[in-house]
């Protein structure tokens, strides 16, 4: 009975023995991987940071605009491009694009901000109305940006078109006559679409001249073609000629047919 238990307790003592070399052994296992998991995490993080501090912000940027561009606005004609064309098929009218802003810009201001007109919105309980009508605006301290959207495919070939019927024309200029003044259509360096967001922001600088408008009572003008791809966005500022520099053009436009204003013609074809 004695040795059986003297055996157990010798037996325990082992195992008691064992269990705490065992536990002895183990603790410097724990510290080993706790010691490389240290590591690990901390290699991760340098490596985060000399992506983040070396790498072209740049190309991230673009990037990302470019990818939010193309989720804003997904194009709805997949592949037509590869369809063969046909010089017998029927020829469309034209699209006439209304400028969902026609912006400001005083010359004066070096920073060059956009500003708009908003004498004729109104607040009501439901929130702000913004009516069709447009407040174009072309003198010697100010000029105005308008922009257009390329809409239907295989419809990229576009002229501005203007038809001003009330509009107060004031020339000082003696190499014209008195009811008649030139406008510059500048095309602007940009493919980005104004919005709500943009107001305040600098003008975009000129990039070439598309044309010079001669407005008259009454009277309709047009530019040249310009190209309009489908989905594009196409802004112009409009500025008095140097023939006509203290010009006064003033008027309200509205979005109506026939087109009332500066509008954008689509036709069919491409540049």
């Amino acid at each position: 009975m004695s040795s059986t238990s003297s055996a157990f307790q010798v037996d325990g003592e082992l195992g008691r023995c064992a269990e705490g070399s065992y536990t002895a052994l183990r603790s410097p296992q724990r510290s080993h991987s706790l010691r490389w998991a240290c590591i690990g995490a901390f290699c991760s993080s340098l490596l985060s940071f000399v992506l983040l501090r070396y790498l072209p912000a740049s190309n991230g940027r673009s990037l990302s605009v470019v990818g939010h561009e193309r989720l804003r606005r997904p194009s709805v004609y997949l592949n037509l491009e590869s369809v063969q064309s046909n010089d017998t098929q029927i020829r469309f009218p034209p699209i006439v694009t209304f400028s969902p802003f026609v912006l400001r810009v005083l010359l004066s201001d070096p920073l060059r901000p956009l500003r708009e007109d908003t004498m004729l919105q109104r607040q009501t309980s439901k929130g702000t109305v913004y009516p069709d009508d447009r407040h174009f605006l072309v003198s010697p301290t100010a000029s105005t940006i308008m922009q257009f959207r390329g809409v239907d495919f295989d419809m990229e070939r576009c002229i501005l078109f203007a038809s001003v019927p009330n509009v107060t024309l004031k020339v000082e200029s003696d190499s014209e006559p008195a009811d008649t003044q030139t406008v510059d259509v500048w095309r602007l360096d940009t493919s980005a679409e104004l919005s709500w967001r943009s107001l305040r922001d600098p003008a975009p600088g000129r990039l070439d001249l598309l044309a010079t408008l001669a407005f008259r009572p009454d009277g309709e003008s047009t530019s040249m073609e310009y190209a309009c791809p489908s989905g594009s966005f196409s802004t112009f500022e409009f500025v008095c000629s140097a023939s006509t520099p203290n010009c006064n053009l003033d008027f309200w436009q509205a979005q109506a047919v026939p087109a009332n204003g500066i509008d954008s013609f689509s036709y069919f074809g491409f540049l």
